[in-house]
């Protein structure tokens, strides 16, 4: 018998596939199965309403088959598309070490810094599970009141809501949604800076983000607002201008990734867009005031986006650059906690 080192297990990830499709777009492999699942399905939904458009998509669903392998259903039917989990595999391990996976079971809490140069509060998010069950919470550090973050509210204290409604997401969707809330609690604090009156010489204006960032994104949200929304309205000219505002609440050296990102969002956020679009946006009863005019338009899904991610700086950053009207209702339609 060989004395070779054999290699080990080091993780899973989760692959899907289209039959007789090796290169299909949607083939990159996830570290989550929950996220494989919600990006694999809205793939599966643009492709088909891209290539045959006589027979959209219908209620997707996932099927586990046996362990390893989940099919996508399309109103019941079986699609050629599935996700497997794969195995990956590393350099034999030392006696007596410790695996990534072994040593983040281990781990109690992360704590993620705000981004440098920012202040307030405890300086940090610290993402923690609750005692009973394997679920995370992304919390603000506090030993006593502690407070966490509930999407769509903010924070809010544990003692107030209870454990249930903040412990609620896995430990790797914890730490992502972590490292967000610090971003965004960094960049409300610069904003909050930003807006102190200053005696010194006037600030410049708004800077409007670049032609070539601003047409890569507006394609690709035209393009989804289609999907959405169904309507093909698109008023050009003024989607131009707000988003050459909006994009520039995205930090530089993120802009590339944007259009990623903004995809992601609606797949994430597909239930609310459906609502606000359903009371404000194209063909609603409140779309024929005029008010909404925002929401009507492809560049409400960057605008919503960054209103989830940084509302704050996105509001500053527009203030006196578009009718305070717009901006009010638009915000307001997406979030009524929002000014």
């Amino acid at each position: 018998m060989s004395d070779a080192p054999t290699a080990h297990e080091v993780g899973t990830v989760f692959e899907p596939s289209w039959d007789d499709n090796p290169t299909w777009r949607g083939t990159r492999p996830y570290a989550d199965l929950g996220t494989a699942q919600e990006v694999t399905a809205e793939t599966y939904r643009e492709d088909l309403e891209q290539f045959d458009e006589s027979e959209p998509a219908g209620v997707l669903k996932w099927r586990h088959r046996f362990d390893g392998l989940w099919e996508l259903t399309d109103d019941g039917h079986p699609t050629p598309v599935a996700i497997r989990a794969r195995a990956l595999y590393g350099p034999p391990q030392p006696l007596g070490e410790l695996s990534a996976e072994e040593q983040l079971r281990l781990a109690t809490e992360f704590r993620i810094p705000l981004p440098l140069g920012s202040a307030g509060g405890y300086g940090e998010v610290v993402v923690r599970p609750d005692s009973i069950r394997d679920r995370w919470a992304v919390t603000n550090g506090a030993i006593t009141g502690l407070e966490a973050w509930v999407a769509g509210e903010g924070w809010r204290r544990v003692s107030d809501v209870g454990p249930d409604a903040v412990y609620t997401l896995t430990r790797e969707k914890a730490i992502i949604l972590g490292y967000q809330v610090a971003d965004l609690e960094g960049a409300l604090h610069q904003a909050a800076v930003a807006a102190t009156p200053r005696t010194g010489p006037a600030a410049m204006p708004v800077e409007k983000a670049a032609e070539a960032d601003v047409a890569t994104v507006l394609e690709v949200a035209v393009r989804i607002f289609h999907t959405v929304t169904g309507s093909t309205d698109c008023d050009s000219d003024l989607c131009w201008d707000v988003l050459s505002r909006v994009l520039a609440t995205v930090p530089m050296e993120e802009i590339t990734d944007y259009p990623r990102r903004l995809e992601q969002f609606v797949v994430r956020r597909n239930e609310r867009l459906d609502q606000v679009y359903r009371e404000f946006g194209p063909g609603s009863p409140l779309a024929v005031h005029g008010r909404y005019e925002l929401v009507g338009q492809p560049v409400s899904l960057p605008l919503f986006e960054r209103l989830d991610v940084v509302p704050h700086l996105l509001l500053g950053t527009l203030q006196g650059e578009l009718p305070e009207v717009w901006v009010a209702d638009a915000a307001s339609a997406w979030n009524p906690r929002l000014p």
